[in-house]
């Protein structure tokens, strides 16, 4: 049978190992630090944002899966681990059937819906839009996964120059489509993000806030079955706690925030791959900045 998933469902229900946040027995032998990759600047919310935000080390070409477009191609060589991300979308907490179902996430945990992320507007979603779904496990070199509230790729295996991007699920009850109509997402470790429109001056004196003021807070879990595991936060100067990225460039938009936060978010991305909120002797200070 063969049948177009209309949303991309992703499960919560996995535990995580020290480098990637997720279980996943048949890639074990790639669990390791992931490394980082040079992305291009480009400011959020451009006309062609999905397509000036693809990194220097991948590229655009046609897809090796038949009448789907446009695939996501490597430029050099990518060692396995290397963590793409996090997903960048409009984001929204109602389960309805509004939008364009081919670019959309719904995240489930435990069989309850959590958010949805919808990237459909080609200003507020990036490059990963473009990468296909394998059509079997065997053909993917790369799985989504959930870390930190946020959406990931990781790459299972080397890639080398040519080699398509091709992503498959970490979790069992991830429906893959079966062929590339159902596209998306995005990706900001490395983004200049700013808006369009003049700051609003919310206290005289001042349009702009200052990068330096906001905070990366790390938060220890005291309780429960993950009980010194720790959660990141970021914190804005009037200690607005926002605990994803996407609730991150949500409030810069909202606030018509003149702010580049671009290395503001790649720290948080390298705090977690290096492992600091698993392993206690690796922690930086609580308020990391």
């Amino acid at each position: 049978m063969t049948s177009l998933t209309a949303k991309l469902l992703i499960s919560l229900d996995c535990t995580g190992c020290s480098a990637c946040s997720f279980h996943c027995p048949r890639y074990k032998s790639h669990h390791h630090h992931p490394d980082s990759i040079d992305h291009s600047y480009v400011i959020y919310g451009d006309p062609n944002f999905c397509h000036l935000s693809l990194p220097t080390a991948l590229a655009f070409k046609k897809s090796t899966i038949p009448e789907v477009g446009i695939g996501v191609f490597a430029q050099r060589f990518i060692p396995a681990g290397t963590l793409f991300g996090p997903l960048i979308g409009v984001s929204s907490q109602l389960q309805d059937n509004v939008g364009d179902f081919h670019y959309t996430y719904q995240v489930f945990r435990r069989g309850r819906f959590l958010y949805k992320l919808n990237c459909s507007d080609q200003r507020r979603s990036n490059w990963m839009r473009f990468v296909k779904r394998a059509r079997h496990e065997c053909e993917s070199t790369a799985i989504a996964c959930e870390c930190w509230g946020d959406i990931y790729y990781k790459t299972t295996s080397d890639l080398y120059e040519d080699q398509e991007l091709l992503i498959i699920s970490a979790t069992k009850d991830l429906k893959i489509p079966v062929n590339g109509d159902f596209e998306e997402m995005s990706h900001v470790e490395n983004l200049k993000i700013q808006s369009k429109n003049n700051v609003e001056n919310t206290n005289k004196g001042n349009s702009i806030e200052n990068l330096n003021a906001w905070q990366l807070q790390i938060v220890r879990r005291k309780s429960g079955k993950s009980a010194g595991l720790c959660d990141v936060y970021y914190i804005s100067p009037t200690k607005k706690r926002l605990r994803s990225t996407n609730e991150l460039l949500k409030y810069v938009t909202l606030k018509k925030l003149h702010l580049d936060i671009s290395k503001f978010i790649f720290s948080k991305t390298i705090l977690k791959a290096k492992g600091y909120f698993e392993n206690p002797t690796k922690w930086p200070p609580i308020e990391y900045q």
